[in-house]
């Protein structure tokens, strides 16, 4: 999906399996988690491998709200979370599941 997105929910999002790389946060894998608040666009979004994750929302259904632009997915997006200080001793990229 070479495009941003948001939604008027909270989403959260856990990687299962394989990898799904969002350019803005980079590349998750098995065991990833993240949360959006409602109206921040993200993305774009891409998988070279394929993935099975679980999604919610918290404060109404799904909908997507979808930006014109076109945005190429960047499958070596660099690990960027957005965490609080207490979780950075935590932050550590792991490693590819495949080499591309």
């Amino acid at each position: 999906m070479e495009k941003q997105w948001s939604h008027p929910t909270v989403q959260e999002m856990y990687l299962l399996a394989g990898e799904y790389v969002i350019n803005d946060v980079g590349v998750l894998r098995p065991g990833a988690y993240c949360w959006w608040r409602e109206n921040l666009f993200h993305g774009p979004y891409g998988s070279q491998t394929g993935f099975m994750f679980f999604i919610r929302t918290d404060g109404g259904k799904l909908a997507n709200i979808i930006k014109d632009e076109i945005i190429p997915v960047d499958y070596q997006a660099p690990h960027n979370p957005s965490l609080p200080d207490e979780l950075h001793p935590y932050n550590a990229e792991l490693p590819r599941v495949k080499n591309y």
